[in-house]
């Protein structure tokens, strides 16, 4: 699959949320992903960096925690 997308031109594929958003529109609810880059493949090979993922993951809990917070008090403000 990734090689099919490479030959179309495609430099970044995210492989994750395109269900997510399929669900969000099936049920109607409005949807945003967050995420980071795990790995590469700018070569031919495929690298996973060889990096412990843990401080970016803490980095992404950290803005959607933040970015939740932003968007409650956006509703506060609106129903005033």
């Amino acid at each position: 699959m990734v090689k099919v997308w490479r030959k179309d031109g495609a430099e970044i594929v995210n492989m994750e949320s395109g269900a997510f958003y399929a669900a969000s529109e099936v049920c109607g609810v409005n949807s945003i992903w967050l995420g980071f880059v795990s790995d590469c493949l700018v070569k031919e090979t495929w690298d996973d960096w060889h990096v412990s993922l843990d401080e970016m993951a803490e980095i992404t809990a950290s803005v959607c925690q933040q970015t939740v917070y932003s968007l409650f008090e956006e509703l506060a403000d609106i129903a005033g």
